[in-house]
């Protein structure tokens, strides 16, 4: 494919959905030098609110081009890579209470789909949708900004980017709107901790995006996720909030506390997860109270097996409920 000619010259009222529509144009099949020096106008253009606005813009584009695909794949120019993150640098003021991006991982967080036997296979967990929405939101009565949610697995990416796309398509049609993926290498999935260096190595390249942003992590017990986030909270624990990992193969007490010790919070259920993001005043009361509310009206949906496998899960979520609501009595 031939260079793309560069486009008449854009004014100041054009909308930011306008530019990453041209951004993701531009990223789409071969994306040549012209093409670079372009989008880097576009992003020097921008600065503070709007250039955050920009970059999830592209990154909620829908498709499996996204904002770590276009900078550190897709530009081919070292001195355009270069200049877009130095600019992203330098181009934000930290804010005192700053946004939050929810980071989470899939099989066995978001759906049974690995070891966790406890569920029907590719059962969406009750309350994990309202809890990335209430984290999300905040803390605050005005909520924050939507579309903050973002998925690091270590399904690997193409370059077609066929898997990412099925993947997203999936997501979509258990319920998650406005989101984006990030893959993983084929060389990364082998071992918990190869994939737990991959995810790494994919949040160093987010953070290096989005530096006006804090994180929250969200992953399981079961693929070298608590490895991945104790590694985020040794290394930017500035900008790391909280690391909570979804409990699937039975951690005894003992070595919960030892990772509790070193900033990973272990959970049995979303509502155990929620109050725990409550005390670290990541959500609200009421956003604790809501994902109670609609975990337990999904637990009703989901057809067992059997029926002492319907029991046990209703015990395990009914105790983490009242010690929720025991919490929030107090508070």
């Amino acid at each position: 494919m031939s260079e793309r000619e560069s486009t008449s010259p854009r004014s100041e009222a054009e909308t930011v959905q306008a530019k990453a529509a041209r951004v993701l144009d531009l990223q789409k099949g071969h994306t040549g030098g012209r093409d670079e020096w372009e989008l880097l106008e576009l992003f020097l253009g921008v600065r503070g609110e709007e250039l955050t606005a920009l970059k999830n813009a592209v990154d909620l584009g829908g498709e499996h081009h996204d904002l770590v695909k276009l900078v550190f794949h897709d530009i081919d120019s070292e001195p355009v890579r270069t200049q877009i993150l130095e600019h992203i640098a330098s181009a934000h003021a930290r804010r005192e209470l700053p946004p939050l991006k929810v980071l989470s991982d899939i099989d066995d967080t978001f759906l049974a789909n690995w070891k966790d036997e406890r569920f029907p296979a590719r059962t969406v967990y009750p309350g994990v949708i309202p809890f990335y929405r209430e984290l999300d939101r905040g803390p605050h009565e005005q909520a924050d900004r939507e579309g903050d949610l973002t998925f690091v697995t270590a399904r690997p990416s193409d370059r077609l980017g066929v898997i990412e796309g099925m993947t997203l398509e999936m997501l979509r049609s258990l319920g998650i709107r406005g989101a984006c993926v990030l893959g993983g290498a084929f060389r990364r999935l082998v071992g918990n901790a190869s994939i737990a260096r991959g995810k790494y190595e994919s949040f160093e390249r987010y953070l290096a995006l989005y530096p006006e942003y804090d994180f929250v992590f969200v992953g399981d017990s079961g693929q070298g996720d608590a490895v991945f986030g104790r590694r985020m909270v040794q290394e930017h624990s500035e900008v790391v909030r909280a690391v909570f990992i979804h409990d699937v193969v039975g951690t005894p007490p003992e070595e919960r506390e030892r990772w509790l010790a070193q900033g990973v919070v272990f959970f049995d259920t979303y509502v155990g997860a929620a109050v725990e993001a409550w005390r670290r005043g990541l959500v609200q009361a009421a956003g604790v109270r809501r994902v109670i509310e609609q975990a337990r009206s999904s637990l009703r949906r989901i057809e067992f097996e059997d029926s002492e496998q319907r029991a046990a899960r209703e015990r395990e979520q009914e105790a983490d409920i009242a010690a929720a609501q025991a919490a929030l009595t107090r508070a």
